[in-house]
C-alpha cells in the first residue's frame, strides 16, 4: 500500500468523478485502509458534497507500518473534523 499523496489523489478523483455522474448528495466512507477517509473528503470537496464517515475500527491504526500509523496519527483529527458527520458502532471509538 502506498502512503503517498498521489495515492489519496487517484482515489479522490475516481470518487468525486463517480459521485457527480450518479447525481449522488452525499459520500459515505467507512473507515478501511489509510488512503480510505483522506479520498472521501477530499473527493467531497472537488464535488461539492457533505462527507459522512463510518468509523468501525480506529482507522489511524489500520496500517501495519510505521509510517502509515504516523500519517493516521496526524491526519485524523483533521479528517474527522472534514467531515459532515461521523458515526460509530459504540462508545469505545
Amino acid at each position: 500500500l502506498r502512503h503517498d499523496a498521489g495515492e489519496v489523489l487517484h482515489r479522490a478523483r475516481i470518487i468525486a468523478r463517480v459521485a457527480r455522474a450518479e447525481g449522488c448528495r452525499v459520500i459515505l466512507a467507512s473507515s478501511g485502509l489509510l488512503p480510505s477517509f483522506p479520498a472521501a473528503v477530499l473527493a467531497g470537496a472537488l464535488a461539492r458534497l457533505p462527507v459522512v464517515l463510518q468509523m468501525f475500527d480506529h482507522w489511524r491504526l489500520q496500517s501495519t507500518d510505521r509510517l502509515g500509523r504516523r500519517l493516521g496519527d496526524v491526519l485524523e483529527p483533521s479528517i474527522l473534523r472534514s467531515a459532515a458527520a461521523v458515526t460509530v458502532p459504540n462508545e469505545v471509538l
